[in-house]
């Protein structure tokens, strides 16, 4: 599981809640989590604002391969 992806199932988000909060459609968080594309350095801004920066760092979004494993970030 992507860090994203993690970050926004322990805030309790859907796909869709989250791209309507950042800007960006809900197919273009899928590709992100998904690993099919990479979030911009504004995005990334956008979704560390939107889910909390205690779940998730601009880092972990931009980079999500140097993160392995995320199922117990707190």
């Amino acid at each position: 599981m992507t860090p994203l992806r993690s970050a926004r199932k322990r805030r309790g988000m859907t796909q869709s809640a989250l791209a309507r909060q950042s800007g960006v459609s809900q197919a273009h968080i899928s590709a992100v989590e998904a690993g099919l594309c990479r979030a911009s350095a504004e995005l990334a801004e956008r979704l560390v604002r939107v889910i909390g920066p205690g779940l998730i760092s601009e880092a972990e979004i931009l980079y999500p391969e140097r993160f392995p494993s995320h199922e117990g970030r707190a």
